[in-house]
């Protein structure tokens, strides 16, 4: 889902994110009237963007002018969480093709995909401001980095996070770490029903030690919280803490390591 900006954009993806994160806030103060969590069906409206819900196959979205109006269409196949990300992810590209085509609608559609399509073209980096707006949309960045001061970034700050502003655990932990930067996080969601425990994503510090993941799978396999300190990590004299929670089934488990110094 949510992937990151390559570098190579430089100085113009920084300044697109800035102008973007800037129209996120205003849609906000317009439309996000008691909240969080905040309504994207609500923001849409007001931008004047209809909303479907269709059967789609390989496709948790698009967008599409239809009669000189923006239409975007959501999968009924994915969650609801998932479905409001995606809205708030075509309403960024709506307003990048309002941008472009300088308020002359033309027959341009846009999508948003949980994987590869050959028959599918997305810029990546269009791509990557849009799901950066998504997240901005939804859970402010502002507001993440206050509900989070000063306190120590665990599997529970991400899980209320998520809570708070309806979001998945993976755009949530994406949110968090975004605002604790500096940090120097790892977060790394497993999955407890395979044969053994597996990550289905990771983000930030992360091992390659063999013996090391063993210990991890280890202390998410117990389905209960883990909290240890670790002298090294990744085969280098690295003092970090490393925290678990199982989710409320117990069917997935989060993670977050944090380097010893900021823990």
């Amino acid at each position: 889902m949510e992937s990151k900006v390559s570098g190579a954009y430089g100085g113009r993806d920084r300044y697109l994110r800035e102008t973007l994160k800037e129209r996120a806030y205003f849609l906000l103060k317009q439309y996000g009237r008691g909240g969080p969590p905040y309504d994207p069906y609500r923001i849409a409206e007001g931008m004047g963007v209809e909303v479907e819900d269709c059967d789609l196959n390989g496709i948790d979205g698009f967008v599409e002018v239809v009669g000189g109006k923006y239409v975007a269409s959501l999968s009924r196949r994915v969650s609801a969480y998932r479905r409001r990300f995606t809205l708030a992810h075509e309403l960024c590209h709506v307003l990048l093709m309002r941008r472009a085509e300088d308020g002359k609608p033309l027959p341009l559609v846009r999508y948003r995909t949980s994987g590869a399509s050959p028959y599918l073209h997305q810029d990546p980096q269009e791509e990557s401001l849009c799901n950066y707006f998504a997240g901005e949309l939804l859970a402010p960045s502002e507001e993440v980095r206050a509900y989070t001061f000063n306190k120590p970034v665990t599997p529970k700050t991400i899980y209320k996070v998520a809570s708070r502003y309806l979001l998945s655990t993976q755009a949530a932990a994406l949110q968090v770490m975004g605002v604790n930067n500096r940090k120097k996080l790892g977060c790394a969601f497993w999955n407890l029903e395979s044969l053994w425990p597996m990550p289905l994503w990771w983000y930030g510090l992360k091992t390659e030690c063999r013996s090391e993941l063993q210990l991890l799978e280890g202390a998410v396999s117990s389905r209960q919280d883990f909290f240890e300190r670790w002298e090294s990590f990744n085969g280098q004299r690295r003092p970090v803490v490393v925290r678990s929670s199982p989710t409320p089934e117990c069917r997935y488990s989060m993670m977050v390591i944090t380097a010893r110094d900021v823990a």
